[in-house]
């Protein structure tokens, strides 16, 4: 009986890849020609376009091709610069449909009945995923948009030494009753360009007693440096969160 079952739950967790896949087809199709899809991805136009119309479905050998070939190619990078204005806002949402295409794909290691983003930058970005996730949506605010008496709030600070050595901090605040007993949050975003944002929400989150953190997943970061100081400063939090910056 449990061969039975876990063979079905490969069956499973393979389709959502190859479907992911195709989603992620889909939403490149926005931004290039067939042509030029051939050309990065090696496959025919005439299979790209059955993909992409629902004819038929990659195997699963060749979706996680697809899905390599697309984070690991420098052509996604080229489209954020793009068409990202300044401050990480988005105003496309093919972008948007592309970008949550990318996350979904790590999303199977995650399980999570609550999404959680900022406002207003990733909320476009957090709805597509909550959607395909069966679940909720919850908006962090770096500003204080609610009165004291329906909001929680943490500060965190963070010591920066450029261009001199100084205390930075950022309060988050969320809406009361916007976790439940045994809830899981998977946190998301376009960007890891303000640490101390993430820090903030990721503090916030884990003082609520009985709520877990399955994951945390960011599109894109220039900065490695930032991705290491980040990685580090999570351990210090909670080393045992999953955290994948895909970009």
């Amino acid at each position: 009986m449990k061969r039975s079952s876990n063979s079905k739950n490969y069956r499973y967790e393979d389709l959502i890849i190859r479907l992911n896949s195709v989603r992620l087809l889909r939403s490149l199709k926005n931004f290039l020609k067939y042509g030029d899809m051939e050309k990065i991805l090696d496959i025919p136009k005439s299979i790209l376009s059955r993909y992409i119309n629902g004819s038929i479905l990659p195997s699963k050998d060749r979706a996680e091709m697809i899905y390599e070939r697309c984070i690991n190619e420098g052509f996604l990078r080229e489209i954020i610069k793009k068409n990202i204005l300044e401050g990480d806002e988005v105003h496309d949402p093919y972008l948007s449909y592309l970008f949550s295409s990318l996350v979904l794909k790590y999303c199977s290691n995650v399980e999570a009945n609550k999404v959680a983003v900022f406002f207003p930058n990733d909320i476009f970005l957090g709805f597509l995923v909550a959607m395909e996730l069966n679940a909720q949506l919850v908006f962090a605010y770096s500003e204080n948009f609610f009165l004291p008496e329906k909001r929680i709030e943490f500060t965190y600070s963070l010591k920066v030494n450029q261009p001199f050595e100084c205390e930075v901090k950022r309060t988050v605040a969320i809406s009361k009753n916007s976790f439940k007993k045994f809830d899981k949050v998977l946190i998301t975003g376009l960007s890891l360009s303000s640490i101390i944002d993430y820090l903030a929400l990721i503090s916030l989150i884990k003082k609520i007693k009985y709520v877990e953190i399955s994951g945390i997943i960011i599109v894109f970061s220039d900065n490695k440096k930032l991705v290491k100081e980040f990685q580090e400063k999570l351990n210090q939090i909670s080393p045992n969160i999953y955290f994948k910056t895909i970009l």
